[in-house]
């Protein structure tokens, strides 16, 4: 999800992240490693410098 194109916001961003970990906490799975991923690609994405 590209925040800040098609309306999308960090709050969504972190709502979807939530949705998704909170499918994989009811369902029981413990064998997955998360991993957050920078894809700055677009000149209208945020710099990752700052971050």
């Amino acid at each position: 999800m590209a925040v800040r194109q098609l309306s999308n916001t960090s709050a969504k961003a972190q709502a979807a992240w939530l949705h998704v970990r909170d499918i994989f906490e009811r369902e029981g799975v413990d064998n997955v490693t998360w991993v957050w991923s920078v894809n700055v690609d677009s000149p209208d994405t945020m710099p990752i410098g700052p971050l």
